[in-house]
Order: C-alpha cells, then sequence, then structure tokens
C-alpha cells in the first residue's frame, strides 16, 4: 500500500503550521501541512497532518 499522508498526534497547542512542515520537510518534500485548530481559541486540537509528493518519505517516517 502507498500513502503519501500521514497523522501526526500528541502537538502541543502552540504548534504551527510553519514549524510542522520545517521538522517534516527533512524527510522529503512536503506538499501540505495543517494543524487541526480549535475554532474559538485557534489552538492546536494536538494532531495534524503531512502530505508528501511521494509515498518514500512516509514509508522512512513508519520505519523510524
Amino acid at each position: 500500500m502507498t500513502v503519501k499522508k500521514i497523522f501526526i498526534g500528541g502537538l502541543r497547542d502552540t504548534i504551527t503550521d510553519d514549524e510542522l512542515k520545517t521538522y517534516f520537510s527533512n524527510y522529503g518534500n512536503v506538499t501540505e501541512c495543517l494543524v487541526m485548530r480549535d475554532k474559538e481559541t485557534n489552538k492546536s486540537r494536538g494532531f495534524g497532518f503531512i502530505t508528501y509528493d511521494d509515498y518514500d518519505p512516509v514509508d522512512k517516517i513508519i520505519r523510524k
């Protein structure tokens, strides 16, 4: 199975999309980075999603 999008949990409530993208760019080319936020407070809900342009970076992350 080839997957280009991964779920990231356990995020602190102050994390930004840019911080998350910067970290996960070490594994490959990130095409989309989304931290799920509370509608009222705009704080992180503790999880997000990273999408890569290829499935290889996802495989590397899962193995690590």
